[in-house]
């Protein structure tokens, strides 16, 4: 379906990547977040307003690559592997 609308295959799967693994840790669902927590040995509660900046700041490299995908498929085209 990609393809189709003219979407790169790699830049798809990069941005499907960077995507779920944001959608893993944004609280208070995010899975992957609470078990950074218990890892760590962290409560949960206290770390959701600094984890938010930081998904904040994961959130707008993923608008800059869906709107520049040259950001992400230069290095694989200068290597032929188009």
């Amino acid at each position: 379906m990609a393809t189709r609308i003219g979407i790169d295959p790699l830049q798809y799967g990069i941005v499907l990547t960077m995507a779920m693994g944001i959608g893993v840790f944004l609280p208070p669902v995010g899975i992957g977040y609470y078990v950074a927590c218990a890892i760590g040995g962290a409560d949960a509660n206290p770390t959701m307003r600094p984890s938010v900046v930081y998904n904040v700041f994961l959130a707008l490299g993923l608008i800059l690559v869906i709107l520049f995908p040259q950001i992400t498929l230069w290095l694989p085209h200068r290597f032929g592997m188009h």
